[in-house]
This record gives structure tokens, sequence and C-alpha cells, in this order.
């Protein structure tokens, strides 16, 4: 599999499947080639057995020269490292605002994600730390917050992580809901 998902950052629909073709009987190759989804067009065929599995959205496909276009513009590893300065740059603050040791991992190692530590206070929002993630969760996307709250090696975490379209408020706004929640 390959083309449009990974190199253009988009769904699966836009890969492609390419078969070796082999030797003077091509459809004895093509023949043990089996789509993982049993389509419509079951035993009618290689193409047809690729083309309707029932669960395909076209305007992705179509949409493909547009995003093709766009990352030619903007430049995947400039957005990449965006992403990352900006993660880096939010562990940094959430740490020091919540008087936390950092992320887990060194940022060298993290792409555009990281796990922040939580305040101390995050641990009394239950009696156990799995309880007092799924709390915070719960509490943050209540306030129309999506941040997964994790626990790793017996502390409390949030798994935060950035794109493009994120800027450095979208964490302060992120903090504030956190220091609510734990208050």
């Amino acid at each position: 599999w390959g083309g449009g998902k990974k190199q253009k950052l988009a769904p699966m629909v836009c890969s492609d499947k390419t078969c070796e073709r082999g030797g003077p009987d091509v459809s004895m190759v093509w023949g043990s080639v089996r789509q993982p989804i049993i389509s419509h067009g079951h035993g009618q065929g290689f193409a047809s057995e690729f083309i309707w599995d029932g669960a395909r959205d076209y305007s992705a496909a179509l949409a493909l020269p547009s995003c093709t276009a766009f990352w030619e513009a903007v430049g995947l590893k400039q957005a990449q490292g965006y992403a990352h300065g900006l993660v880096a740059y939010a562990v940094d603050k959430l740490s020091h605002r919540w008087g936390a040791e950092g992320g887990l991992f060194p940022m060298s190692l993290c792409g555009n994600m990281a796990l922040v530590a939580l305040p101390a206070e995050a641990k009394a929002l239950a009696g156990n730390l799995g309880d007092a993630a799924r709390r915070l969760q719960d509490a943050l996307h209540d306030k129309k917050v999506e941040c997964p709250a994790k626990v790793v090696c017996g502390k409390l975490y949030l798994r935060i992580s950035a794109w493009i379209y994120n800027e450095p408020r979208d964490f302060l706004s992120l903090a504030r809901a956190v220091d609510e929640v734990v208050a």
C-alpha cells in the first residue's frame, strides 16, 4: 500500500495497491491477492474486487490534487518543524505553570506529541490515578477541550499534540481548563 495515505497525509481511500506482474499468466498472480473487505464486486475480476467495498467515500481521492498542492506550498518538513516547536513550547510553559518536572521524554524523542506532567493536585480528583485521569479527561471534554490524560509509571500526564492549525494560545486555554478542574 502506498501513495496518498503516507506521502500526503490523506485518508486510506487515497492509498494505492500495486501488484507485480508475474509472467505469462497474470491472472494467477493477481488471483492470489485479496481485499480484506469483501466487495460487491467479489468474484468479478481483480479491479472489481477492489472498487466497491461499500465503505468508500471518493471525496478524499477527488481532493488529492488540492492536498498535493497544499503540501507543496506549505512544505511538510516546515509544518512538522512548527508542530514540534509548538509542542516543545507548550511542555515548557505547562511544566512551569504547574511546577511539574516537564515532559516524560526529551523533546528530541518527540514529534508533534508529548506527555507533560500534571500538577500534583490532579491526583486528588479520585482515589486512584486511573480514575483521576478519566475524571480529568471527562471534565476537560465537558469544557470543549480534547486532551487525553494518561497514567504512566505511577504519574499523571496529559498527552498534548500540535499541528499547523494550533497556536500557543490553544495551550493557554488547556492550562486554564486544567487549573479550573483541579482547583
